[in-house]
Parts: structure tokens; sequence; C-alpha cells
């Protein structure tokens, strides 16, 4: 089927795939589904920080298997194993035909502790940490990609209105527009955009505050309620100590608070 061709089909799949890839990250500039773009390429960074431990791993695991389990065709090359190492990862162990099927004499119980530390430490620890670091900081990835959004957005009609002539310029020119969210709320239109369209600027840049401001307030009052208890446990001591003084009678002078707090700064 190749052929002689073979070079030429190599750079049609990669061609081919990275036209995709790029009309996908193109696709961020798009009302709706912009964001979800955005937001993959923000979790895509974050796993990249962690892929040299991920390799590490990947490596300590292979080269252990290459040795115990050298009988097998799949651990027989050590290039190879840090890919199968990788599968067994995401779950493809295959138990009984690699440790059970098998003869592994002298390795039997050496192949099945590996076994047993691979499974913990890769499918759950690993795989949970991948999960934790992605889905960590989504509400501030969320919030951050619309303002992304908006700034490629921003260049894409930059470069469009460079591209037109001066005169088409000034004829097409808008000297402001006017939002109005709610003109059409009550439209089929308006419902179905608002369900598949992405959360207007005001919802994204203010969502935040109240929840802050709410979060401010709750510690006030409980700073107010603690302070309120301090001072009742204060009173009760004082009039405990002016019985006391009283019963071994003996002098007690109330000190001023300008002395308490004259006091206190040394």
């Amino acid at each position: 089927m190749y052929g002689p061709c073979l070079l030429q089909w190599r750079c049609a799949w990669i061609a081919s795939f990275t036209c995709w890839i790029n009309f996908t990250i193109y696709m961020r500039r798009i009302d709706g589904f912009g964001i979800y773009v955005i937001m993959f390429t923000a979790v895509l960074g974050s796993v990249f920080k962690i892929l040299v431990l991920i390799f590490f791993f990947l490596f300590a695991f292979g080269s252990a298997f290459y040795i115990v389990m050298g009988k097998l065709d799949i651990w027989e090359h050590m290039y190879t194993n840090i890919v199968t190492a990788l599968v067994m990862t995401i779950g493809e162990i295959d138990y009984f035909d690699q440790f059970v099927d098998i003869d592994l004499t002298p390795f039997v119980l050496d192949a099945h502790i590996l076994l047993m530390f691979f499974v913990i430490l890769m499918p759950i620890i690993m795989i949970n940490l991948l999960i934790g670091v992605a889905i960590g900081d989504i509400s501030s990835i969320q919030k951050n990609s619309y303002v992304t959004r908006l700034k490629l957005q921003m260049y894409v009609i930059k470069d469009m209105e460079n591209a037109f002539p001066r005169m088409i310029q000034r004829k097409l020119y808008m000297g402001g527009y006017t939002v109005k969210p709610n003109a059409n709320g009550g439209s089929y239109w308006g419902k179905i955009k608002e369900y598949f369209g992405s959360p207007t600027a005001i919802n994204f840049l203010l969502e935040e505050e109240p929840k802050e401001e709410l979060a401010t307030q709750t510690d006030i009052h409980k700073l107010k309620a603690r302070l309120q208890h301090i001072l009742t446990l204060m009173d009760h001591q004082s009039e405990l100590m002016q019985k006391m003084a009283q019963h071994m009678q003996l002098e007690s002078k109330p000190v001023p608070l300008d002395a308490l707090s004259h006091s206190s700064e040394f």
C-alpha cells in the first residue's frame, strides 16, 4: 500500500494531526465552546509539570519488570517496558496472562510483590494525583479563560480591521455599542443562546465577590462572638478576685484601662 512513498505518508499523518490540533486551538475564540478549549490547555500545562515524576516511576517499574519478567515477549526489550508500564497504569494489567499462566520461576514471589507495589502507586495514587491536579483549580481557570478568550477575540477583530482598506473602515466604524442582556431573554433564541453560550463578563468577574464578602462578614461575626466571650470570662474572673480579696480582708484597687494598655506595650 505505502510502497516507496513512506516518507510522504509519515508527513501526511503528521500534517493531518497538527492540522486538527491547530483547528481546535483556533476555536478558543468561539463563544460557548472556546472556554473549554482554554480550560483544556490550562489543565494540560498543569499535567506537564508532573510528567517528569511519572516518567521516573515508569522507568523504575519498567526496569524492575524487565528483570523479573524477562521471559515474556512484552518485557523482553528495555525500550518497550516504559510503554508497557504506562499501559498497565490505565488498567490493562492482564493478571492471569502475565502472572498466573506463565512460569515466572524463580521470581514468582518477586513478581507478585512488585505487582502489589505497582497497583498501589501507579493506578491508584498516580491517577488520583493527575485528577487532583486537573480539577484542583478549575474555578480559577474557568474565570481566567473567559478573559483570555476576550483577548483572543480582540486580536482577531484587530487583524480583520487592519486587513480592510481605510475607506471601508471609516464606513463600518461604530463609535459605540449598547449591550442589552435582557433584551431577548424571553424569546426561544435568547434561551437557547443563554443555555449553550458562555457566561457574561459580569457573571464571571463579579460572581466571586459576594462569596468573599460573605466569608469576610462571617469571620467578623465569629471574632465579635469570641471577643464577647472573652470579656464575659474577664468579668467573672474580676468578680471572683474581688470576693477572694474580701474574704481574705485585702484591699483591692481597680486598675484603670489606660494603665493596662500602657503596660501591655512593654
